[in-house]
């Protein structure tokens, strides 16, 4: 019984060391606000939400502040929210964020090959972009992406479109301003290229973008989990436990994955460390040997001593009625809210986007009331999200009976 004991404690004592070790080296810290800024990608809203439900979930004791500024059709020139002056002086500086992400480029190169008079535009108008920002933010802290994959659904191998070539010249300029300024640079394309090329293996239709250009939620969850790799985001925590030593550990929930993007744990490796929640045992179980998994009293399943053995393990996250996974989904309902009323905010209607237009600065009171609605939904997401304990228990699957 000493030895369980001793087990477990020496496990939570871990993983609080690696909870404050993975706060300590993640980009985002306490307190800051954060940008996504960006064109109609990340006015999708995906790749952002899937981040903001990492961070809240994994870091629930850090309270951080996510402003989607995705204008659809934008290039560094700017686009339909207006000239890029507008767009920074309106939709970036007036939250003083921390960090700003810079996600521009697709619609940039003109949807036609490589040419060197656009992409001079382009490597031009990123430059200024970043120029102005870190001018006015004299601290922020700033990232780079690539532009993702244009797909082509022509049978040819994915990624070879020509006009993904393009973006690929693009992306390479993107490294390049990066690495001059000391800037972080997510490459977007290459991870998007490589899961294209896996999911065919199977499918051959198999795309991320059914219409080229913009990412459905497994594209997205790829995106994400490429941005937070850069970011140095920790991985899920694994759970060992002892057969016939029932554990309760306070674990924070996991990320939750959306179910229509789950796809994407199967066709690119990025997404699996950061959202699975493995049970593995302890001890050298035989490979026939069966187990019963129980969490919070509910019977997970029966498995073999080889699916438990270290290296394999049993996902949680695959059982959504877990309380642990309810409360994840919990909070990403309370975050997506959220995100879907800042976009009638930000755009709809006489939105604050519009802001230069005389019926919309009659109105801007009435709007500017949301501000408390918004930071009430951003406090009920962080409540949700704090750690609650969880008991499991590996029992001999012949001495389980379904409580």
């Amino acid at each position: 019984m000493r030895t369980a004991l001793a087990v477990v404690t020496m496990a939570l004592m871990a993983c609080a060391v690696q909870a404050q070790d993975a706060a300590k080296n993640f980009f985002l810290h306490d307190g800051d606000t954060v940008v996504f800024y960006g064109d109609s990608i990340t006015e999708q809203q995906m790749y952002a939400a899937d981040i903001e439900n990492y961070v809240t979930t994994r870091f629930p004791k850090m309270r951080v502040r996510f402003i989607n500024s995705g204008w659809g059709g934008d290039r560094v020139s700017g686009g339909g929210g207006g000239p890029i002056e507008t767009r920074l002086r309106r939709d970036v500086l007036p939250y003083k964020p921390t960090v700003v992400t810079i996600f521009l480029g697709m619609n940039d190169g003109g949807y036609h090959p490589f040419d060197e008079p656009t992409f001079q535009t382009y490597a031009r108008g990123l430059t200024h972009i970043v120029d102005e920002l870190q001018k006015s933010l004299p601290h922020v802290r700033l990232t780079l992406f690539t532009p993702s994959l244009f797909d082509n659904k022509d049978g040819q191998p994915a990624g070879s479109a020509p006009y993904n070539q393009a973006l690929i010249k693009y992306g390479d300029f993107v490294k390049q301003l990066g690495a001059r300024r000391g800037i972080p640079v997510v490459d977007l394309n290459a991870p998007m290229v490589a899961a294209t090329v896996k999911g065919r293996e199977t499918d051959p239709k198999f795309t991320l973008a059914n219409d080229n250009v913009h990412p459905g939620p497994v594209g997205h969850l790829i995106m994400a989990s490429a941005i937070l790799q850069v970011w140095d985001a920790p991985p899920a925590l694994g759970l060992v436990l002892t057969p016939g030593q029932p554990t309760t550990l306070t674990l924070p929930a996991p990320w939750p994955v959306p179910g229509d993007a789950h796809q994407a744990l199967d066709v690119s490796p990025l997404p699996g460390p950061l959202a699975r929640v493995t049970v593995t045992s302890s001890a050298m179980t035989p490979p026939d040997a069966r187990y019963a998994l129980l969490a919070d009293g509910q019977v997970v399943g029966t498995f073999t001593g080889a699916q438990l053995a270290p290296g394999a393990g049993v996902d949680l996250t695959q059982y959504p009625d877990l309380p642990l996974n309810k409360q994840a989904q919990a909070v990403a309902a309370i975050n997506n809210e959220r995100i879907n009323r800042w976009h009638e905010y930000f755009k709809g209607g006489n939105g604050i986007a519009r802001a230069d237009d005389k019926p919309t600065r009659d109105e801007i009171g009435a709007l500017t009331a949301l501000d408390k609605w918004l930071d009430a939904w951003r406090v009920r997401a962080h409540d949700s999200a704090q750690p609650k304990p969880h008991t499991f228990e590996l029992r001999s699957a012949a001495a389980t009976t379904t409580p």
